[in-house]
């Protein structure tokens, strides 16, 4: 997941040298990714099941982050097609975790 992320902050860092500023979503998205992070680790002791579940927003959030930000500099139809390949792996994910 580290690498995976770090690649995308890196595919992000050289489009931004190509354009003057990244998309408004993209910092709101980090801007989330730490908040639930540092929330969730505040209120960890007390709230565990709180705390768990931002985690695994979290969790979400970085993987959209990586789609986006790797997604940026494709045209429009193969970022179509990553974002479909993103929803049919989360969609596959979620119905594997909470059905079988």
């Amino acid at each position: 997941m580290t690498f995976c992320f770090t690649a995308a902050l890196e595919i992000a860092l050289l489009f931004a040298q190509i354009q003057s500023q990244l998309p408004v979503s993209f910092h709101i998205l980090s801007f989330l990714i730490f908040l639930f992070l540092i929330v969730a680790n505040i209120i960890g002791h007390d709230f565990t099941t709180i705390s768990q579940v931002l985690e695994l927003v979290s969790v979400i959030l970085v993987a959209t982050t990586v789609v986006f930000t790797i997604a940026i500099p494709f045209p429009l139809s193969l970022k179509c097609v990553t974002w479909a390949l993103y929803a049919i792996s989360l969609l596959i994910i979620l119905i594997s975790k909470y059905y079988f």
